[in-house]
């Protein structure tokens, strides 16, 4: 994203949808009027600590120490972005500060929360006068930066004279002068908790606790200097508001430990300034300022030594002061007085993720198209499309209650701190972010509830992991055992996780073990945070609810997941490559075995298992438990020597492949014997356990891709998505994909299991779905690529919901191959279809997907879905996310996750069920099918109709049972084809393809509907001028599915 014309004028669009119009805010102007009339103009009167005894209680202070008698404001103003006219809509708000009279002081009540107890005290008379302001329609308590020790009013202005209302609300923050106490004994250092103490009995210090008393006196003054850095400079302004855009669009606000608009604003004013070291100037445009602001957070040294604001008015504190402040807070960024770290709430995991988020960031910025302003101010991020695993736990009774909620820090704050101190350790270097997300106080509030039970706070952790191969490691190899002090620590923190292992380089170390199946590493996390979690807070496992693996059951069939057959899978294909490339009778030798099933590139969402009847018959013992009827092959394309004898016709070419393959057969039996099926296309090999289905690709196919700029050649219209070339280049595509990202796989299994259970299997094909899950990988900005399959998903479906599917193609580029003329033709050719539709001729593919080997969408979405399927795809995706993120943040129960895969079946026409036993693998159905509709039609099984080979078939011998082997055969497929070729005009049909689903929809087209005739038992479908009998129908649909279908039912509408 240059600082290009064009992203000027959007950031110019984008700045005016967010600016407010300061000259038409003269209904909030009145109301602040109104309410600094009335707040200067009160009378003093003695306040009664029993106004909020229950905070005081909560906070310690007993009630002779929170006696003091009010006296008006010295001081009302406004402050905040208001003032310096930085605020971002649709957040509307006005700071009022209002400062609070030294005379309501004690000299000491800076210890042991009493400033804070008659701070409150203070808001509770100012709430008492507010309420009768006609300015004012209502009164609410909230809360100073998420510290339910600091609480805040905010007022809602009721309508003017006229009948205006605004939606701006008014908070009033009190304050107290730099008189008020003596600062000195508000340095971090200094313990003013007397409870603080360390297990010895020594006085701790309070860093924090004196960190919320000390920025109450710098208010006033850092907001005057903003102003009177902002009010000059548009450009800032403008800069300001770009930035609260951006950390919203990343739910950064969400948690109390962030950098926040007030620190960025304070930063960026620092960066003005010589002391930070002039990086912006008053010339600069709201972009370059914005960037400059991007690269302060990612340097280092930004944030490693402090930021120290100095403006030359006011003399910075000493020495000893900065290097306390360093010592005591994750993060500093100290005002211009010296007194206060104003980002004292900021945690080191919240400045980490900060640093993260700009980093992606400027890497958007670089872009070199336009799609960098998209990324930076218009997609949204959330806490749960961003991490990859979630964690949400409870506190329990005796944890909570152990800690005490006056203490540096509130009791919650604590708690969580704690929380993330742990997964931090347990996790060492498997991640790289851990969030704990600082909850926000409830509301309503008031203060004679108390503060916050932290009993009834849910806390909510994100786990962002680095490489897999570190994260999914199976042991945490700790000090050796020689080093006792540190094996004792190890032993401590692990307890009986830990245990002696010797390695092979001869060392002994206590060593962490987790050690699962190969497809269980994705758990190792959860049992990780789980063990943690509950040795050392005391916590149920039941309390501790960690998103990883909740999907888990669609993978599995007979309770195990069969991509750990993908390493022998792999080693059958080498040996399968090497005797095909050492066969000598072949006319032209085999230079090239390419692999094409989705089960080579880890995308199969069933991976087939060793088969015991594809194994050489010469080592294979009869089977003695029944074996599968069922083989799915494995594609292979053979890339053969080139030459220029080759027929010129498409008849003869194709007989010239049907000759290799029989000579290729030949010569694998004989010189292997293996098991061989040669057909006129291809030539099944059973080796190994699996059957490989070879075919010949030669190099002047029709629909090869033309490799200058990756577009279809334009003679080849149809039979596409057969092409031995294309597949060959989608396989190819995604190969690396697979390498590069390891939780693609994963992700693309369970999104090709949501389209079959929810029967989308006869209009989007598993390669469409194998591209846009890429697509979430490649573009995953503004987040990192996911490294979990649910998250991964959880992106697959959003993607689904929030393209903008009519006015952009979506460019699958995993290698980077598009130049930035590639990218503008794919556009124009684009924006060209879609002008065809809007003149009547057709809107082209309404998924226009672009990928290097086709740039027009001709392969998998040109015909299919259609605009009407897509709607619907939507509609299903947007219900999966939304229930998705219900339960990762815990607002439904975990038995809803099977509600993922759940499909409605209130939506059909009709419905057809299958026979079990007909179905190719029944062990994969996730849920018998429930339907309530009486059935119009039903059809017994099919007697000798097995997904299994018998035993009676088993005895005769491993060559007479692979005769009864059915390879290939998918008889869902066969008789959704068949009925798509008779029916295809006056139905839709829904199913899924791999017959797992056991059951398929039929939903009649717009031009055919049901028509009851003279007998309430007739009904009919009319398509056009052509009336079909609907019973007819049935019994012509039962009849084409004979033995595959149990049942037919009519569903009224």
């Amino acid at each position: 994203m240059a600082d290009t014309p064009l992203a000027a004028l959007k950031v110019q669009e984008l700045l005016r949808e967010v600016r407010v119009d300061y000259s038409k805010t003269r209904v909030i102007e009145a109301a602040v009027a109104a309410v600094v009339d009335l707040l200067s103009g009160l009378a003093d009167e003695e306040v009664s600590p029993s106004l909020a005894s229950a905070f005081a209680r909560d906070l310690g202070v007993p009630e002779d120490k929170a006696r003091f008698k009010f006296r008006k404001p010295e001081w009302v103003r406004v402050v905040g972005s208001y003032g310096t006219h930085t605020i971002a809509k649709p957040v509307q708000q006005v700071d009022i500060a209002v400062r609070i009279p030294k005379s309501c002081f004690h000299e000491k009540d800076y210890l042991n929360h009493r400033y804070h107890v008659k701070r409150a005290l203070y808001l509770v008379v100012l709430e008492k006068h507010l309420c009768q302001c006609s300015a004012i329609k209502t009164v609410d308590w909230g809360s100073f930066l998420e510290d339910a020790r600091k609480p805040v009013l905010v007022l809602q202005p009721g309508p003017s004279e006229r009948g205006a209302t605004s939606k701006f609300v008014i908070c009033i923050v009190p304050t107290i002068s730099e008189e008020v106490f003596d600062t000195d004994k508000l340095v971090p250092l200094r313990n003013n908790v007397r409870e603080v103490k360390s297990q010895e009995g020594s006085a701790l210090a309070t860093p924090h606790y004196n960190s919320s008393i000390l920025e109450d006196m710098v208010v006033e003054h850092n907001c005057a200097w903003l102003q009177s850095v902002f009010l000059e400079s548009e450009a800032m302004r403008d800069a300001v508001l770009l930035l609260k855009v951006w950390f919203r669009q990343r739910r950064m606000q969400a948690s109390a430990d962030y950098v926040n608009g007030f620190l960025l604003s304070m930063l960026m004013a620092h960066l003005l300034t010589n002391s930070g070291g002039k990086r912006i100037n008053l010339h600069m445009t709201a972009l370059q300022i914005f960037r400059v602001i991007m690269d302060a957070i990612v340097t280092s040294s930004t944030f490693e030594k402090g930021v120290f604001i100095q403006t030359g008015e006011v003399a910075g504190r000493s020495a000893e002061v900065r290097k306390a402040l360093l010592q005591t807070f994750d993060v500093v960024i100290c005002d211009s007085t010296g007194l206060v770290n104003l980002s004292s709430r900021v945690t080191k995991s919240a400045l980490a993720e900060l640093k993260e988020e700009a980093v992606r960031t400027l890497s958007a910025m670089k872009d070199r198209n336009d799609e960098g302003f998209d990324v930076l101010f218009m997609t949204q991020s959330d806490y749960c499309s961003k991490f990859d695993y979630h964690v949400r736990l409870q506190a329990t009774t005796k944890e909570a209650s152990s800690l005490a909620h006056c203490m540096d820090m509130e009791c919650t704050r604590t708690y969580e701190q704690n929380v993330e101190s742990l997964l931090t350790r347990g996790l060492g270097d498997r991640a790289r972010i851990i969030r704990v997300l600082r909850r926000s106080c409830p509301t309503p509030w008031s203060p004679d509830q108390g503060l916050p039970d932290a009993r009834k706070v849910t806390i909510f952790a994100g786990i962002l992991l680095n490489n897999l191969d570190i994260a999914l490691r199976m042991a945490d190899v700790g000090p050796s055992a020689d080093n006792k002090k540190e094996a004792a620590k190890f032993r401590a923190f692990w307890g009986p996780k830990s245990e002696l292992r010797r390695f092979k380089d001869g060392m002994i170390t206590e060593t962490a073990v987790w050690e699962c199946e190969g497809w269980q590493r994705h758990l190792i996390i959860q049992r990780i945070v789980e063990h943690v979690l509950c040795r050392h807070l005391s916590l149920d496992v039941s309390l501790i609810h960690v998103v990883s693996g909740q999907l888990d059951f669609a993978l599995l069939e007979n309770g195990t997941d069969t991509t750990t057959s993908t390493p022998k899978l792999l080693e059958a294909l080498d040996i399968l490559s090497k005797r095909l490339r050492t066969i000598e009778n072949l006319p032209l030798q085999v230079v090239s075995v390419q692999p094409v099933s989705a089960a080579f590139r880890s995308t199969d969402v069933f991976p087939p298992l060793p088969h015991p009847l594809a194994a050489e018959a010469d080592t294979q013992k009869i089977p003695s438990k029944p074996v599968a009827s069922h083989v799915d092959p494995l594609n292979i394309l053979l890339q053969l020597e080139g030459s220029g004898k080759w027929p010129d016709d498409p008849i003869g070419i194709a007989k010239t492949k049907s000759a290799f393959c029989l000579e290729i057969a030949r010569s694998m039996q004989e010189k292997w014997g293996v098991g061989c099926i040669a057909t006129e296309d291809a030539v099944d090999i059973l080796m190994e356990g699996y059957t490989f289905r070879l075919s010949v690709l030669y190099s002047k196919d029709l629909g090869q891709p033309d490799k200058s700029v990756g577009e279809l050649l334009p003679s080849r219209t149809e039979g596409l998505m057969q092409d031995g070339h294309l597949q060959n280049a989608h396989a190819s595509l995604l190969q690396a994909l697979h390498g590069a990202c390891p939780a693609y796989g994963p992700t693309v299994r369970l999104a090709k299991r949501w389209m079959w259970s929810h029967l989308f299997s006869g209009v989007i094909s598993d390669e469409v779905v194998e591209l846009l899950v890429a697509y979430t990988f490649v573009k995953s900005a503004p987040n990192a690529p996911p490294s979990s399959r649910l998250t991964g998903f959880l992106r697959f479906l959003l993607l689904l919901v929030h393209y903008d599917w009519a006015l952009a193609p979506l460019v699958v580029d995993v290698n980077g191959d598009f130049t930035t003329a590639d990218l503008d033709r794919i556009v124009s050719q684009f924006e060209s279809v879609r002008r065809k539709f809007q003149g009547g001729e057709g809107g082209g593919p309404a998924m226009y997907i672009s990928t290097p080997y086709d740039s027009v969408s001709k392969t998998w979405t040109q015909h299919s879905p259609s605009p009407a399927v897509l709607k619907r795809l939507i509609a299903y995706a947007k219900s999966s996310a939304d229930l998705i993120v219900s339960l990762i943040k815990g607002e439904e129960d975990d038995s809803r996750w099977l509600s993922v895969f759940r499909t409605p079946l209130t939506c059909y026409d009709a419905l057809i069920l299958f026979h079990p036993e007909a179905l190719p693998h029944p062990s994969r159905t996730l849920f018998q099918p429930e339907v309530h509709s009486k059935a119009v039609i039903k059809r017994a099984p099919v007697e000798g109709i097995s997904p299994w080979v018998s035993q009676n078939v088993l005895r005769r011998g491993i060559r007479t049972a692979r005769e009864h082997l059915l390879i290939g055969f998918n008889p869902v497929l066969e008789f959704a084809e068949e009925l798509q070729v008779k029916y295809g005009k006056v139905c839709s049909l829904w199913y899924d393809a791999a017959g797992s689903s056991g059951i398929m929809g039929l939903t009649f087209s717009n031009s055919a509907h049901v028509t009851k005739a003279k007998s309430a038992k007739r009904k009919q479908v009319e398509n056009g001028q052509a009336i079909i009998d609907l019973d007819s129908f049935v019994r012509d649909v039962a009849d084409i599915g004979e033995g595959l279908v149990k049942s037919i039912h009519i569903l009224s509408r």
